[in-house]
C-alpha cells in the first residue's frame, strides 16, 4: 500500500522529522498503549513553537498537562 501513497506524492517520515517540519498536524488515530500520551512535552518542545495541533482523536493521545506547560511557555 505505501507504493501507492508515493505514487501520489505522500512522503513517509518518522515521528520526530513530522514533529520538526509539520505546520500543522491532525491526529486521526485510535488510543492504544502505543498513542496514550503520544504528545507530551517532548514532542511539544520538538515542534515548531508557530504549528497548530489538532486532535480529532481521543483525548489522551494528548498529555493535557504538558499541552498547557507547552502553551504557557510558548
Amino acid at each position: 500500500m505505501k507504493e501507492e501513497f508515493k505514487e501520489e506524492g505522500v512522503k513517509f517520515v518518522d515521528f520526530e522529522r513530522l514533529l520538526k517540519d509539520s505546520d500543522i498536524i491532525t491526529l486521526h488515530i485510535p488510543l492504544t498503549e502505543e498513542t496514550r500520551y503520544m504528545f507530551d512535552i517532548e514532542a511539544f518542545k520538538t515542534m515548531k513553537s508557530t504549528s497548530f495541533l489538532v486532535n480529532t482523536s481521543r483525548g489522551a493521545i494528548v498529555k493535557e498537562q504538558d499541552l498547557y506547560t507547552a502553551l504557557n511557555i510558548g
